[in-house]
């Protein structure tokens, strides 16, 4: 909680030490607690912005019991996609608005495809100005491995991709 009088940042344990009225919420658990996490908040306290780390949830029906929830909250959510904010990137974008067509490989080994492939994704929307992506071809290796977080999973594989303009993302 920052208090904006006194300009003090407090850690908080738990959520009913938090203040009712919530500006915005930044949620960086993981995965798999924060769908409960979420909809204690949101009928706990007035929130009116949350920010979350991607992957939102473990289960597919988590997006909908927070999706319908906040819709009737009206409360604005956003996934943290940081590299938007980086100016290096925004630089690469105004470059791009003056050149054709965009092909864009990611490529190397242990790099996370299944944790970081919605980061690149949404770097490759911003770099061309499109809001959707559309899966081509998806050959994934279903061999899981292990990651820093315990009961988490890891795989690798090839997601090639474009948007409506005809720009494409090679992941491997």
């Amino acid at each position: 909680v920052i208090e904006p009088t006194t300009k003090k940042l407090e850690t908080l344990q738990k959520i009913e030490q938090l203040p009712n009225i919530l500006d915005i919420c930044v949620v960086s658990t993981c995965a798999d607690v924060r769908c409960f996490l979420m909809k204690k908040l949101a009928t706990t306290r007035n929130v009116k912005n949350f920010l979350v780390e991607k992957f939102l949830f473990q289960r597919v029906e988590d997006y909908d019991i927070v999706g319908k929830l906040l819709r009737e909250k009206k409360i604005d959510t956003r996934v943290n996609c940081h590299f938007r904010s980086i100016e290096p990137y925004r630089s690469i974008k105004r470059k791009l608005l003056k050149c054709g067509r965009c092909k864009m490989t990611i490529s190397g080994d242990n790099w996370g495809l299944a944790s970081n492939g919605v980061h690149y994704i949404d770097l490759f929307l911003f770099l061309t100005s499109s809001r959707r992506f559309f899966v081509e071809k998806s050959e994934l290796n279903w061999e899981l491995s292990e990651t820093k977080r315990e009961g988490f999973v890891e795989f690798s594989g090839e997601i090639i991709g474009a948007n409506s303009n005809g720009d494409s993302l090679t992941m491997i």
